[in-house]
């Protein structure tokens, strides 16, 4: 039995249950039986809070400021989030040093920046080693500088994706894409007369909900194709002018991939931004679900063109309907299917579990 003290930074004070805060359960679980375990979190009510209880061994709630709003608003929001941040650092500090002073070889694991830079400090002052894992691509010049220079400190960085890797300076800063389950007995699906294209996504304007949408109108099959849109966000309102009968909004979902197995035909994932490695093509790729994706970031790096999917320009719907007219009315369907569940099975649990213990 390994006695260190694994002290997990998270935030859900935003977020729905996203693809980072499954990776977190999931390396949670692995963390169970061989570590102590204490969760530092921003809801108590959050589903992650909820699904976490079974690994960890105690949990405080951290002080926050902040809402997911849009307009004037939620800038407004924004403004004085970041004007309080100073403070509830020091809050937040003095929280995890007095619930843990007891603990011994204790190691930070933060997930999020807000959470690296109480790791930061948490280093400076008290000398506890932390680990980030790295689930953005940093694209500002600023936060790359600041994020760099805090990792100096760090133990190890866990970048889930080479686009990730590349985005930010640290030592020890080690590739680990996430891991999916996959069903060794699967065979390749074939399309039926009914077929469906789902989006999985919070409804923000980065995920190209829009694009995706607009693509309905130049679909070429002569064949009954429904989007299916699962998600909720603030673009609800711009995104639901494209509602029919064929444009259906399914709202949130806890149950992705029991969705992807009984509806969904196709992925697509629209994004316009550099995402890192999402879970959700992973999670298509392990039902045997072809991806049509953005060509850029570490979705293009899971998504091979002409082979499990197709790779599309960013922001261009009649790109995204030729793409899936060509998949639905060509003969490589099946060949794509199959070839997804062989990508999925390169991404297994038990590599991911070795490269982690390594870590930690």
């Amino acid at each position: 039995m390994n006695n260190k003290h694994i002290l997990v930074i998270e935030d859900s004070s935003k977020n729905t249950f996203g693809g980072g805060q499954k990776i977190s359960l999931l390396i949670l679980s692995f963390l169970k039986g061989t570590h102590k375990v204490t969760l530092f979190d921003t809801n108590r009510k959050s589903k992650f809070h909820k699904e976490a209880k079974p690994f960890i061994n105690n949990f405080f709630i951290l002080f926050k400021y902040g809402s997911s709003r849009s307009g004037v608003v939620g800038f407004l929001m924004k403004f004085l989030e970041y004007t309080l941040f100073p403070f509830l650092l020091v809050l937040n500090l003095a929280l995890i040093f007095i619930k843990t002073r007891v603990f011994d070889e204790k190691l930070v694991y933060a997930t999020t920046k807000k959470s690296l830079v109480i790791a930061y400090f948490f280093k400076l002052f008290f000398n506890i080693d932390f680990i980030y894992h790295a689930h953005l691509v940093e694209t500002n010049y600023y936060s790359k500088v600041l994020i760099s220079f805090i990792l100096k400190k760090s133990k190890s960085v866990i970048s889930v994706s080479n686009v990730v890797q590349k985005s930010i300076s640290a030592k020890n800063n080690i590739v680990i894409y996430n891991p999916i389950k996959s069903d060794v007995n699967l065979k390749g699906k074939s399309l039926n007369k009914r077929i469906v294209v789902a989006v999985f996504a919070s409804l923000i304007k980065i995920k190209g909900i829009d694009y995706f949408l607009r693509s309905h109108r130049y679909l070429n099959t002569g064949k009954d194709v429904e989007y299916w849109v699962f998600g909720e966000g603030v673009e609800i309102n711009s995104l639901i002018k494209y509602k029919s009968e064929n444009v259906i909004f399914k709202g949130f979902t806890d149950s992705v991939i029991d969705e992807m197995k009984e509806n969904v035909d196709i992925l697509c994932f629209p994004t316009i931004i550099e995402e890192a490695c999402p879970v959700t093509i992973l999670e298509a790729f392990s039902c045997g679900i072809p991806v049509i994706s953005t060509d850029i970031g570490g979705q293009a790096e899971l998504t091979t063109d002409g082979y499990n999917g197709y790779l599309v320009p960013i922001k261009n719907e009649l790109k995204i309907a030729e793409k899936i007219s060509e998949l639905i009315n060509g003969d490589n369907y099946n060949l794509f299917s199959i070839n997804a569940i062989i990508t999925a099975r390169k991404y297994n649990f038990n590599e991911f579990k070795n490269k982690l213990e390594t870590i930690f």
